[in-house]
């Protein structure tokens, strides 16, 4: 089954892309400067203010959003080939010359107007599954519509054609941590920002009573991801758990949905 392959060949190129990812967040490519006021050194009992510029250190490989290009690529084509494959089983008319692909739409008039189209050639009950899956379906426990996996494959599959998919760094930082010799001080007032973030970006403050000269604070990250960015909805998500949604929506709930009227 030509859409069961395509599947496959997504799931490997995830693989890759996890790799590639690995390897660049283990060359430590972020860091989050300080920036104190007053600057250092600090007289006893001085109110120091601290803030945490963003700072990217190695940019993200151009590699990786070719990789994602090729899995949105073909986790596309996999919907697309069970779509065609339902419609050359069920229609008698239907022909190699139809541009037929699977529907992905939040607005049901767009819906409705392809099953009067192309969609035309495929069966009711197969139509009926095909509303059921749809982003607009209300069963979509609650998550904003941009965010349903087929919606963000469909956005950002159509960006991938015309240009590289945007992608940046984004780490999140849980905790300040402080060092100061000697360990007599504490700090107050701390704002952590989670990501992602962008260079130049404050994502954090902290503020204390200098007890001593060589007091320095620090931010130290509890993760580090790389994020896709949908242009039109400016939705950012992590790439590689979007991407491995995707994948199992298809694999758990698309296919299983559809194969059934396959006739073999």
């Amino acid at each position: 089954m030509s859409h069961r392959q395509k599947l496959d060949w997504a799931a490997g190129h995830i693989s890759l892309l996890a790799d590639a990812i690995e390897e660049y967040q283990v060359s430590y490519p972020f860091r989050a400067h300080p920036e104190y006021t007053p600057a250092p050194p600090f007289v006893d009992g001085t109110e120091v203010h601290v803030e945490f510029c963003f700072e990217i250190v190695n940019q993200i490989p151009s590699h990786l959003p070719l990789l994602i290009g090729d899995c949105l690529t073909n986790l596309r084509a996999s919907l697309d080939h069970l779509v065609y494959r339902l419609a050359k089983e069920h229609s008698q008319t239907f022909t190699d010359k139809v541009r037929i692909q699977f529907p992905i739409t939040s607005n049901p008039s767009s819906f409705i107007r392809q099953l009067r189209g192309t969609l035309s050639h495929l069966p009711a009950e197969v139509s009926a599954a095909l509303t059921w899956l749809q982003p607009f379906a209300e069963r979509w426990g609650g998550r904003p519509r941009h965010a349903h996996p087929l919606k963000l494959l469909n956005d950002l599959v159509n960006v991938d054609k015309h240009r590289a998919v945007l992608i940046i760094p984004a780490p999140s930082y849980a905790r300040a941590i402080f060092s100061v010799n000697p360990p007599i001080t504490e700090p107050y007032g701390t704002a952590i920002r989670n990501g992602p973030y962008r260079t130049g970006d404050i994502i954090g403050t902290v503020e204390f009573i200098a007890r001593d000269p060589t007091t320095q604070f620090w931010l130290e990250p509890n993760e580090i991801d790389v994020a896709v960015v949908n242009p039109d909805t400016s939705f950012t998500s992590s790439a590689l758990y979007s991407l491995r949604e995707m994948h199992d929506h298809i694999s758990r709930v698309v296919f299983p949905a559809l194969e059934p009227f396959l006739n073999s």
